[in-house]
């Protein structure tokens, strides 16, 4: 019953905070699809990310034809695809071979392939617009990918070889 009090609100303030901000197509779309999960949520049906973002897609190219042509907007959705496809996968993987189970560690992880999933998903499309990527974007990449590195089968082999405490190995 709390739902389709709480719901409703929600979706008013949703569109208050999208006005308020502007109505750019990248808070449209963030918006749009905050309003599908909550209308789910009050019929008591799952939604789908994925068919979310479509869904979004569709609605915004219905009210203006013109604006896949918006840079932002392109952005936007690529970057939602690129963390709806690879973070679930990337983050089980990453959080499988390090073995963690602290809800802290995870939670940095899970942040940490978020932002590298969006960013493989937007990098080509900063390349097509800009033509370049900025230094400080390659930095954190560099980070980022330092990071996966550190996840390989020879983090685990450094790791062991450091640390001669039988009970504390790491294995894969």
């Amino acid at each position: 019953r709390k739902r389709y009090v709480y719901c409703p609100l929600t979706i008013l303030f949703v569109l208050f905070y999208m006005v308020m901000t502007g109505l750019s197509f990248s808070i449209i779309r963030s918006g749009i699809m905050m309003i599908i999960i909550v209308v789910g949520i009050m019929i008591r049906e799952e939604s789908d990310p994925l068919n979310s973002l479509g869904i979004t897609g569709l609605i915004i190219v219905l009210f203006n034809p013109y604006s896949p042509g918006d840079t932002g907007l392109l952005l936007s959705f690529s970057a939602t695809l690129g963390i709806i496809l690879i973070t679930p996968h990337l983050s089980r993987y990453v959080i499988s071979k390090l073995k963690f189970s602290n809800g802290i560690i995870v939670f940095i992880i899970n942040i940490i392939t978020v932002s590298i999933s969006a960013s493989i998903f937007t990098i080509p499309l900063l390349i097509i617009f800009f033509h370049n990527i900025s230094s400080p974007y390659l930095l954190l990449m560099l980070f980022y990918f330092t990071f996966l590195l550190l996840i390989s089968d020879k983090f685990f082999y450094f790791y062991n070889l450091y640390n001669k405490n039988p009970d504390t190995q790491l294995t894969i």
